[in-house]
């Protein structure tokens, strides 16, 4: 090859790597970043609305009646499991979890017995009112030590709540009055439960304006049919 033709060569390399390819080469590689971020941002929003809607809290709610040695009641016990489920790859912060757990009050509803202080709720089922004496109520946070439940998985919590005529004396009283009078007529005992949920997305910070609460996902099984009266509570 002669030193003409090597100079050629080297001619045509500066023009095929110059200053045009070079710029159209960072803009193709600035493409590539772009789709690459775009591609995670759709995947952090879909995880994000997979947990915002996707994810649950069941409740389990076990009620145990204590008798003494002569037959009369000496305490209502009760246990709470909460089952929270994650289906999306956020971790999830659990943070707070309220129950409030009623008796039904049939011989409110028949005019049998009206004499408890504490109001019942009514709500109406099948065209009937029926009437639910309040017996539980307790709120359970849980920033310390914290929940977190990790990406595709889930995670138990359980609470108890012992009602005696100890610490709870006239609520005690009134789920003794419906319990005598309820089993005379062989019917047994009607509970109705309520649980509200509030949990955290781990990795989101709370927004401004009116996506706020991006970051908070919450969740209501049943009916409050007393709001604001509380009850037995651990």
């Amino acid at each position: 090859m002669t030193s003409d033709e090597a100079t050629e060569l080297k001619t045509q390399a500066v023009r095929c790597f110059g200053p045009r390819k070079i710029v159209w080469s960072i803009v193709a590689v600035i493409c590539v970043i772009s789709l690459i971020f775009s591609a995670m941002a759709g995947f952090n929003y879909t995880e994000l609305v997979k947990a915002k809607v996707l994810t649950y809290v069941t409740t389990d709610e076990i009620v145990t009646l204590a008798f003494d040695s002569s037959g009369y009641l000496e305490s209502v016990n009760l246990t709470l499991n909460f089952n929270m489920v994650n289906p999306s790859q956020k971790d999830i912060k659990a943070w707070i979890i309220t129950y409030k757990g009623w008796v039904r009050d049939i011989p409110y509803e028949d005019g049998t017995d009206r004499s408890r202080w504490r109001v019942d709720g009514t709500i109406l089922v099948n065209g009937t009112d029926q009437a639910f004496f309040p017996v539980f109520a307790s709120s359970y946070s849980f920033d310390n030590p914290a929940i977190i439940i990790p990406g595709n998985s889930n995670f138990s919590v359980t609470r108890y709540i012992i009602l005696n005529r100890t610490n709870y004396p006239d609520i005690m009283a009134g789920v003794e009055s419906i319990l005598n009078q309820t089993t005379v007529n062989g019917t047994d005992l009607e509970w109705m439960h309520y649980t509200s949920a509030i949990l955290l997305i781990n990795d989101i910070p709370p927004y401004s304006g009116p996506n706020k609460d991006a970051n908070v996902i919450r969740r209501i099984y049943g009916v409050d049919i007393t709001p604001g009266i509380g009850g037995a509570g651990s």
